[in-house]
């Protein structure tokens, strides 16, 4: 992909996060639960209560590329509904991990 080459973003992605399971997942992954598991459920909580999208042009981008590093990024992206924006965000962490 062309470095300089735009991405049209939607401006909102929909989202269904299990909780537990992104928990459980951390889990398995040989997170210790009582840490960094916690900590990543209160940060997407803290996210999603602000707006009805955590797709953005600022920090919500890095931050779902970060989850997407953090998690199976198969699982991640199951939960997010088919579509173009499903589309967009891929092409996007692509992008970025290219940089």
């Amino acid at each position: 992909m062309d470095k300089n080459e735009n991405i049209n973003l939607p401006t909102k992605v929909t989202i269904t996060l299990d909780l537990d399971k992104l928990y459980n997942e951390l889990k398995e992954n040989g997170w210790k639960p009582n840490s960094t598991a916690k900590y990543y459920k209160h940060y997407i909580l803290k996210h999603i209560g602000k707006e009805d999208t955590i797709l953005g042009p600022d920090e919500s981008v890095r931050y779902l590329i970060d989850l997407l590093a953090t998690i199976s990024s198969r699982h991640f992206l199951s939960m997010i509904e088919p579509g173009p924006g499903k589309d967009a965000l891929i092409k996007r962490v692509i992008h970025e991990y290219e940089k």
